[in-house]
């Protein structure tokens, strides 16, 4: 499962498990898919990120990339 890195404002930062990165505007959320429906791991309010990562593996290893949330379009709806 993929690996998200968040810095919030004031230098706080967070490691996140999820299948997946999302925002409606107002915050960023991290979701992960059971039984076809997609829960939220973390929601942290957009105004307090000031970066997103993403971890991917190489060959060599692992590196970080930067991470852009995908825009939410309609009704989004956690469980």
């Amino acid at each position: 499962m993929p690996i998200f890195r968040v810095f919030q404002v004031g230098g706080e930062e967070i490691s996140v498990e999820a299948s997946r990165v999302v925002t409606d505007g107002a915050n960023i959320c991290f979701e992960t898919q059971v039984q076809g429906r997609w829960q939220s791991v973390l929601s942290v309010p957009a105004g307090r990120v000031t970066r997103l990562q993403r971890r991917i593996n190489e060959e060599a290893g692992w590196r970080w990339i930067i991470a852009r949330p995908m825009p939410v379009v309609g009704n989004h709806v956690h469980y």
